[in-house]
């Protein structure tokens, strides 16, 4: 599968650009990175975005990986948006034959109201979360294209090639992005 999405995470530090794969069908979310050459930190972050999981397991992982727990929250962007939003709940790192599950996270201080369940989860190469400043409150945005005949990998670089950095998520399309984006549902 390929790393075919764009991707920014908003942290107190800065929007950081991403290249995304998503597991979506049953046999990929099992797999995950198992087997796999770990997820490369240059020039752009790789991330593997797991949906409805809400635990993750490292067996037959060779490497560590820093877990970002998700919530999707559908008020949080505009209907027909080009981007899917989700907020932090949960950052912790999975070492190799370990389970990690994600927690609750009650919101900023002086918030009211209930508190966020993580539902799924980003998978950074280790330390990245760190280094990126992710924390509980952080913003995950995903462009999805989904024009047809579009090449995602190909019709989303950048002058300096497909995986130079961005800024925002899809900032770079060779198309515009109301032609390219529709609102992708992960439930």
């Amino acid at each position: 599968m390929p790393f075919n999405e764009t991707a920014t995470l908003y942290t107190a530090l800065g929007p950081c650009a991403l290249r995304l794969r998503t597991a979506r069908g049953w046999w990929s979310r099992l797999r995950g990175l198992m087997l796999a050459a770990p997820l490369r930190t240059e020039p752009v972050v790789q991330a593997l975005l797991i949906p409805r999981c809400p635990s993750v397991h490292g067996f037959f992982m060779r490497y560590a990986l820093d877990i970002v727990y998700l919530h999707r929250d559908h008020r949080a962007m505009p209907h027909g948006s080009p981007q899917d939003r989700y907020r932090v709940t949960y950052v912790t790192r999975l070492d190799p034959w370990r389970v990690s599950i994600g927690r609750r996270w009650a919101g900023e201080s002086g918030t009211v109201g209930r508190a966020l369940r993580s539902q799924h989860a980003l998978e950074l190469p280790a330390g990245m979360a760190l280094a990126m400043g992710v924390a509980p409150g952080d913003w995950l945005e995903v462009l999805t294209c989904t024009v047809p005949g579009c090449s995602q990998a190909s019709s989303h670089r950048s002058p300096q090639g497909e995986d130079a950095p961005v800024s925002t998520p899809g900032s770079f399309p060779t198309h515009s992005v109301s032609q390219c984006a529709t609102r992708r549902e992960v439930q």
